[in-house]
């Protein structure tokens, strides 16, 4: 199944950098992905350690092209790992965790002005681990890759378990019955993004993630050994990557350009691009129109105590006699 999805992520052809090719090509992701975030009505990323901004940046974007998967992509990630830091955090005298994914809501989402419901909440968080299993097992760049073969719904709708199987194979090319499609396509691939896209992320997660991996502010995401370290920390619950196959990704080690695209807390994107991208409720279509609300009052109170409990008589005996003749009279 792990060997399935990779073909997926390699996609239709076997020239991984076609420029000519409608599947897989690769410039234009890279294009798309540059031109989007250079673009004024692109996504805000809110604080990395405020789940009031995390929450607005999920709730706020939608699908709509590469570039916007892309940012969906790393905000719900951000999202995962202010959760996870949270429950980290959260332990008593004897070091057990207090915290859970449900309790996260509860406490700190629930009570938002403008909360998501929790299928939603815990769907964002799911898919941001996997999201971040995927960058731990290639590199920040396999993002690109995802966000260009439209996988990102695929990433969200597959069993968990693919993603041991994914990063099994990514990290060690060799335990894959297929290596030669990781070693000659996937990772050549992430190689030339990587030298096409020198990127950093400056303050965009929750900082008590960053210093518990002992990195500074900036990410600089051309680092296969710093985005390891940092994304490899993230814990997941049924598995642990293995070490690297160094060999294998030699190709994303060696020396590239000092990164200039910068993405920012608040989304500032720095270098050779405008230094501010608003948030995109501000580039949205307005809503055509507004339901009429009418408000009845009446003297009901759900709270009285006869609206609490069940207003006829019961009797459990006769209940029980009841069932029995309709189950004889059935057979």
């Amino acid at each position: 199944m792990g060997d399935i999805w990779l073909h997926a992520l390699h996609g239709r052809n076997s020239a991984s950098i076609d420029s000519t090719s409608p599947s897989t090509n690769v410039r234009t992701w890279v294009a798309d992905i540059l031109s989007y975030l250079e673009d004024s009505s692109s996504i805000k990323l809110g604080g990395g350690s405020a789940m009031e901004d995390v929450i607005s940046s999920c709730q706020t974007i939608s699908q709509q092209h590469t570039g916007f998967s892309f940012v969906i992509m790393v905000a719900h990630m951000q999202l995962a790992i202010v959760c996870q830091s949270i429950i980290r955090d959260s332990v008593d005298s004897s070091g057990e965790k207090t915290s859970t994914i449900i309790k996260v809501y509860q406490k700190y989402v629930a009570k938002l002005r403008n909360p998501p419901v929790e299928r939603s909440f815990y769907r964002w968080y799911s898919t941001g681990c996997r999201y971040i299993s995927l960058v731990a097992s290639g590199s920040f760049y396999i993002l690109v890759l995802a966000a260009g073969l439209e996988l990102r719904k695929t990433i969200a709708e597959v069993g968990g378990h693919i993603f041991s199987e994914v990063g099994q194979m990514l990290r060690r090319p060799e335990t894959s019955s297929t290596p030669t499609l990781i070693t000659g396509s996937i990772i050549p691939t992430i190689a030339w993004i990587r030298s096409r896209m020198p990127m950093s992320l400056e303050k965009l997660f929750c900082p008590s993630f960053i210093e518990r991996a002992g990195v500074g502010d900036i990410l600089d995401c051309t680092d296969i050994a710093l985005t390891d370290k940092v994304f490899g920390a993230f814990q997941q619950n049924t598995y642990s990557l293995p070490a690297r196959n160094v060999a294998a990704w030699s190709s994303c080690s060696s020396q590239v350009m000092r990164p200039n695209i910068i993405m920012r807390r608040e989304c500032n994107v720095g270098g050779p691009l405008r230094p501010a991208l608003h948030t995109l409720e501000h580039s949205l279509p307005p809503v055509p129109w507004t339901p009429r609300i009418s408000i009845i009052k009446t003297s009901f109170r759900c709270d009285h105590s006869n609206n609490k409990c069940f207003p006829a008589k019961t009797d459990r005996r006769e209940n029980a006699a009841w069932t029995e003749g309709e189950r004889v009279k059935a057979a």
